[in-house]
């Protein structure tokens, strides 16, 4: 279900899980934090480099990096991109 997702509800969950985690999206890390509302807020303001980067699009450095396979075949849920695309389109509601 994509209807009504909000960060608080919905997509914090998600970026907490799969990309706020050791290494990655996190104080320390190799990339911009991901780790509350106005971190990725501006990650998807003008050019929306997390959906890019989850659907591995071309131009794009792909995500997930970090995973039991390499970056390459390293795939986020599909279930998953629906939902930060649809909140995306919702206007990114906190």
């Amino acid at each position: 279900d994509t209807a009504d997702m909000t960060y608080t509800d919905d997509i914090a969950t998600i970026m907490n899980s799969s990309c706020a985690i050791s290494g990655c999206h996190v104080n320390g890390g190799e990339a911009p934090f991901l780790h509350d509302y106005a971190s990725i807020q501006a990650e998807i303001d003008g050019f929306n480099r997390i959906v890019g980067a989850i659907k591995k699009e071309e131009g794009f450095v792909p995500m997930p990096r970090i995973s039991s396979g390499s970056p390459e075949t390293a795939e986020f849920e599909q279930c998953k991109i629906d939902k930060i695309e649809a909140w995306i389109a919702a206007g990114a509601p906190e």
